[in-house]
């Protein structure tokens, strides 16, 4: 039996949720917890000053990021283990941001081929250049729509 279990500390709003196998499982306040940026480095299944014994346990694929995860790209790291053998498939469908940048253009999305057309509907085209995660480009004077092939 495998169990998958993964924790989200939120910061921002004070909480911490936990999920087993994918489904949410709880959630609870972090308010007064203080920092846990010790200066030590980060150390799993013991203490990071080596106080306590040594214990001999099985850990497979284990992931840290930056912000806390949502409960859908939890669900999502579950679904990617049972259903393909995959770790940490969480971005789930693909997102494309368009933002303007100075006087850029700055398309982001996870994975597939970046697509463009001039019309919403119309036929599109991959962009040349333009790789996975990011690409740049100067607007112009006509409308251009953008969308990821995966």
């Amino acid at each position: 039996m495998f169990v998958i279990r993964a924790g989200a500390v939120d910061r921002a709003s004070q909480s911490a949720s936990v999920y087993v196998d994918g489904v949410f499982a709880g959630s609870w306040s972090i308010v007064g917890l203080g920092t846990l940026n010790t200066g030590n480095l980060i150390t799993i299944g013991q203490d990071p000053t080596g106080s306590y014994g040594s214990a001999t346990f099985d850990l497979d694929d284990v992931g840290i990021w930056r912000r806390a995860l949502t409960a859908y790209q939890a669900a999502s790291v579950y679904g990617a283990a049972q259903n393909s053998g995959e770790s940490f498939d969480v971005y789930g469908p693909v997102k494309v941001s368009v933002n303007q940048v100075g006087t850029n253009i700055d398309v982001s999305w996870q994975a597939g081929t970046l697509l463009q057309s001039t019309n919403v509907t119309g036929t599109y085209t991959a962009v040349p250049g333009a790789t996975v995660p990011f690409y740049r480009t100067s607007p112009t004077n006509s409308a251009m729509f953008f969308r990821v092939q995966q």
